[in-house]
């Protein structure tokens, strides 16, 4: 897995994690987060290789869907750069477009 999909599915496991269940956050973790292989998953929670190899898929699947579907990571891309465009503008109408944003 490369470095960018990698840091795109973290920051969609940031936002969506509570939409997952526990199996799910505990195999994405040591697969993504802690860098498991996939044979050290299946060995730790006793299930097969390819089931690990599945699970890890059909998450990376739902993640893209919320993703799609409340698009949150991409409102909080869009809102953190427009309060960085604001902290260097000071435009206030920049405030009122972040406002727009939560109502």
């Amino acid at each position: 897995m490369d470095f960018d999909k990698k840091d795109y599915l973290i920051s969609l496991f940031l936002q969506y994690e509570p939409l997952l269940t526990d199996t799910q956050k505990l195999y994405f973790k040591a697969y993504v987060l802690e860098d498991f292989s996939l044979k050290e998953i299946a060995d730790a929670y006793q299930v097969s290789r390819s089931a690990i190899h599945d699970a890890i898929h059909k998450i990376e699947d739902h993640l893209y869907a919320y993703e799609e579907k409340l698009q949150l990571y991409q409102k909080a891309q869009k809102r953190q750069l427009l309060f960085k465009t604001y902290d260097e503008t000071k435009d206030e109408t920049l405030l009122d477009q972040i406002k727009a944003m939560d109502e």
